[in-house]
Protein backbone atom coordinates (compact mmCIF):
# COMPACT_ATOMS: atom_id res chain seq x y z
CA UNK A 1 0.00 0.00 0.00
CA UNK A 2 1.40 3.76 -0.81
CA UNK A 3 1.56 6.05 1.85
CA UNK A 4 -0.64 8.27 -0.13
CA UNK A 5 -3.80 5.86 0.17
CA UNK A 6 -3.05 5.87 3.74
CA UNK A 7 -3.65 9.55 3.84
CA UNK A 8 -6.93 9.25 2.12
CA UNK A 9 -8.08 7.06 4.86
CA UNK A 10 -6.49 9.25 7.61
CA UNK A 11 -8.30 12.01 5.78
CA UNK A 12 -11.62 10.36 6.12
CA UNK A 13 -11.65 9.26 10.04
CA UNK A 14 -10.27 13.04 10.63
CA UNK A 15 -13.77 14.47 8.86
CA UNK A 16 -15.73 12.26 10.86
CA UNK A 17 -13.60 13.24 14.13
CA UNK A 18 -14.06 17.28 12.99
CA UNK A 19 -17.88 16.74 12.42
CA UNK A 20 -18.38 15.18 16.02
CA UNK A 21 -18.33 17.23 19.63
CA UNK A 22 -19.50 14.03 21.44
CA UNK A 23 -16.69 11.25 22.62
CA UNK A 24 -14.97 9.18 20.21
CA UNK A 25 -14.21 5.81 20.57
CA UNK A 26 -13.26 3.10 17.98
CA UNK A 27 -15.41 0.38 17.21
CA UNK A 28 -13.03 -2.47 18.44
CA UNK A 29 -13.92 -4.33 20.71
CA UNK A 30 -10.57 -4.07 23.25
CA UNK A 31 -7.89 -6.23 24.75
CA UNK A 32 -9.43 -6.66 28.26
CA UNK A 33 -12.40 -8.04 30.04
CA UNK A 34 -14.01 -4.49 30.99
CA UNK A 35 -18.17 -3.81 30.51
CA UNK A 36 -17.92 -1.92 27.40
CA UNK A 37 -21.19 -0.50 27.87
CA UNK A 38 -19.73 3.02 28.03
CA UNK A 39 -19.17 2.99 24.40
CA UNK A 40 -22.86 2.83 23.54
CA UNK A 41 -23.11 7.08 23.78
CA UNK A 42 -20.48 7.71 21.81
CA UNK A 43 -19.53 8.32 18.29
CA UNK A 44 -18.01 5.00 16.99
CA UNK A 45 -14.93 5.51 14.61
CA UNK A 46 -14.18 2.33 12.58
CA UNK A 47 -10.67 1.60 11.90
CA UNK A 48 -11.34 -2.07 10.52
CA UNK A 49 -9.65 -1.39 7.21
CA UNK A 50 -6.38 -0.07 8.61
CA UNK A 51 -4.94 -3.63 8.32
CA UNK A 52 -2.47 -2.78 6.02
CA UNK A 53 1.47 -3.19 5.86
CA UNK A 54 3.06 0.54 4.58
CA UNK A 55 6.38 -0.24 3.94
CA UNK A 56 9.43 -2.93 5.58
CA UNK A 57 12.61 -2.21 6.07
CA UNK A 58 15.71 -4.39 7.60
CA UNK A 59 14.80 -2.80 10.82
CA UNK A 60 11.22 -2.47 10.92
CA UNK A 61 8.12 -2.70 9.48
CA UNK A 62 5.32 0.23 9.34
CA UNK A 63 1.72 -0.64 9.85
CA UNK A 64 -1.03 -0.07 10.15
CA UNK A 65 -2.90 -0.37 13.61
CA UNK A 66 -5.17 -3.31 12.67
CA UNK A 67 -2.49 -5.62 11.38
CA UNK A 68 -1.90 -9.22 13.30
Amino acid sequence: MKYEDYKKKIGKIAGVLKRNDTLITTNRKGHNHRDLNFKQNQKRINTNNLDNILSISENSIDCESAVT
